[in-house]
């Protein structure tokens, strides 16, 4: 007697659904251009700008990613004890110890004690993972092997933000917020996705957002003119106290460098591909119908990737039409 045993890696899981969340706030990027004094075609047409969503002052990357989860789930008609885990792709935290994720639970648990209970979400696992414009790739890589693990198992993957750049900078019309939550599930119903998976990891510093550092100097030297007496006192509780020199000050807004941050962009993708080509021991691009980029801006992935089609060519010459039909410059640049 013989049994068809099907081992949990070779059952499919992916995403089996997605729902957005946008702020109802947004500004016409044409308006800020002109405010500005930006060319707005640059914007338009060549980064593919339109509008800019802004949250409104009741909202922040946990309230979008809780709309985001709520609509999830009840298009789906999914019971909030079926999902076990949340997990969170962010760089936009606004507690130092509890995740993004916890802050969630806590609304939806609110959200639907109604028709459940105060404890809908006891059993679900909460976390967030932070690294800019990956962490919602970690956090959905993470919940694919929990799903392949127990393909019973139904998990929750947010990429929730809220981006903003210094007033007046060059990443001002770049900013935005939203979030969007994915259901993981095997056998999924939108996208498979397949192991193994191609990585590559430097730590680089052409966007960060470091704490920044003041002495109590220092502020007490520039507020106590605006003073009537001059005098100053910044022993605040919970937020300075005496015995403290310093303010340590969280601002959401980065530290950045465009060109390079470009840079390093195309570096690792080229190396990631290469470490992807190596494990499947073959050369995607020529197996390839469409490929997916993650898009700062539109074009962005059309500037970064024709390097690896072009050393691609050596393999596949049918490569080099598709690169020259990209950017016919491309050719004289090499």
């Amino acid at each position: 007697m013989k049994t068809n045993h099907v081992s949990n890696r070779e059952i499919p899981v992916g995403i089996d659904d997605l729902s957005l969340y946008v702020p109802e706030i947004y500004l016409p990027v044409a308006e800020l251009a002109a405010h500005r004094h930006l060319d707005y075609e640059k914007l338009n047409k060549g980064l593919g700008l339109e509008a800019m969503a802004v949250a409104d002052v009741h909202e922040d990357a946990s309230t979008m990613a809780a709309n985001a989860v709520k609509d999830l789930l009840e298009k789906n008609g999914i019971a909030p004890h079926s999902i076990g885990r949340i997990y969170v792709g962010s760089e936009s935290s606004s507690d130092g110890s509890k995740p993004i994720a916890s802050y969630v639970l806590g609304m939806l648990a609110d959200y639907y004690k109604k028709n459940y209970s105060a404890n809908a979400f006891l059993n679900t696992d909460a976390v967030d993972m932070t690294f800019a414009c990956i962490a919602g790739v970690d956090a959905l890589l993470n919940t694919l092997d929990w799903v392949r693990a127990d393909p019973t198992r139904t998990g929750i993957v947010v990429c929730t933000d809220n981006a903003k750049y210094e007033l007046g900078s060059s990443g001002e019309y770049t900013q935005g917020a939203g979030a969007i939550a994915l259901l993981i599930k095997s056998n999924p119903r939108l996208l498979a996705i397949d192991e193994p998976v191609g990585v590559a990891t430097v730590s680089e510093h052409d966007f960060f957002k470091p704490l920044r550092r003041v002495s109590r100097h220092r502020l007490a030297e520039a507020v106590k003119g605006n003073l009537p007496d001059g005098t100053v006192n910044f022993s605040i509780p919970g937020i300075l106290s005496p015995q403290e020199n310093y303010l340590e000050v969280h601002k959401i807004f980065p530290v950045f460098d465009g060109p390079y941050s470009n840079e390093c962009y195309a570096s690792r993708l080229k190396a990631a591909y290469t470490h992807f080509s190596r494990l499947k021991a073959s050369h995607c691009l020529h197996d390839w119908d469409r490929i997916v980029f993650h898009l700062p801006y539109a074009s962005h992935g059309r500037r970064i990737f024709p390097e690896i089609f072009y050393d691609e060519n050596s393999r596949h010459p049918g490569l080099k039409e598709q690169v020259l039909a990209i950017d016919p410059r491309f050719d004289e640049n090499r």
